[in-house]
């Protein structure tokens, strides 16, 4: 018997009632009736060793009823206080051919909540502009983004002047069983997804000197380390913000988009295959707060991280 809760027990309150688990998905999900957070833990296990071991939480968009898996499909009943319906959410690709490519050749989905594909649309000539109509009413409190695939529905030919993979956030109007939005440009018959953005947010622990010896390994936070630089290598990712939290100062977004400018090739997806992101810091360890977000449509792929810096122990020996 393995006890994964350890590294946990303040983050998990006392009140969960439900908690289901996906042997093929490696999943186990816990979660409180009448809450809108559940709390996964997800793991990778090759012969006697655990390759993989992470512990998350995702906010569901309504209060939690039930849970349960389908194989890789994760499904949550929850309610918005006045209706009742069910989520999916794929824990792997949903799709072998994925929505999104990359002229590399690299497909994937997009990351969007409550996603709808080719929603029914209208088009106004008079100010050409497109309504599309939502299968559902608004959420309020949720950014809602259109991602334009960059084809037509049933057709493989291209559309040559307009941007694959073009990102729109348009504002939701209309009542109750005919939200709208509205967006500028005659999109009849293209492909189009729409959804509500949710943010992945990562909040790093404090940076330390750590010497190994065998399977244990010891953190020297006595020493004087000042952090000069970060350095973030990452997968098939879109954009991502780096946000730097130091006492004393206000807070410091960078925002590295997934290809650069000058490398950009018109009407393509803005997302790279891989990618190493420097973000500047100069600042002592124990004053700041580093932490990376993904709020786009596109994924975020996270490979390693090492920090570049100034490590002094004043001469001291320690035992």
């Amino acid at each position: 018997m393995n006890e994964q809760t350890k590294i946990v027990p303040e983050f998990i309150p006392q009140t969960i009632d439900s908690l289901i688990a996906s042997p093929a998905s490696a999943t186990v999900s816990l979660g409180t009736t009448g809450s809108s957070t559940v709390y996964q833990y997800r793991f990778l296990e090759q012969g006697a060793n655990q390759r993989l071991s992470s512990w998350y939480k995702w906010e569901l968009t309504g209060t939690l009823l039930d849970q349960f898996f389908d194989s890789n499909l994760y499904y949550a009943v929850v309610t918005d206080g006045t209706n009742v319906f069910v989520q999916s959410y794929y824990l792997t690709q949903q799709s072998e051919e994925g929505f999104l490519t990359l002229p590399t050749g690299e497909k994937t989905d997009v990351c969007l909540d409550l996603w709808d594909v080719n929603p029914y649309r209208t088009y106004n000539s008079g100010n050409d502009t497109t309504r599309i109509f939502l299968p559902y009413d608004h959420i309020s409190g949720k950014t809602l983004s259109v991602v334009v695939l960059g084809g037509y529905i049933g057709s493989n030919a291209g559309v040559g002047s307009e941007s694959v993979g073009a990102v729109l956030y348009p504002t939701v109007a209309g009542s109750a069983g005919n939200y709208y939005v509205d967006v500028d440009g005659d999109y009849r018959g293209r492909d189009l997804i729409i959804g509500y953005i949710y943010n992945m947010e990562v909040t790093l622990p404090k940076f330390f000197v750590v010497s190994s010896d065998g399977s244990s390994a010891v953190s020297d936070f006595t020493s004087d380390l000042i952090i000069h630089r970060v350095k973030v290598s990452t997968g098939l990712s879109g954009p991502i913000t780096y946000r730097v939290e130091i006492t004393g100062r206000p807070t410091w977004d960078k925002t590295v988009e997934g290809v650069l400018p000058y490398l950009y090739n018109l009407n393509n997806v803005n997302m790279a295959a891989d990618a190493v992101h420097e973000i500047p810091i100069y600042q002592r360890n124990s004053n700041l707060d580093f932490k990376i977000i993904g709020d786009t449509p596109f994924p975020v792929s996270l490979l390693s991280l090492n920090w570049e810096g100034k490590y002094n122990t004043g001469f001291y020996r320690r035992s």
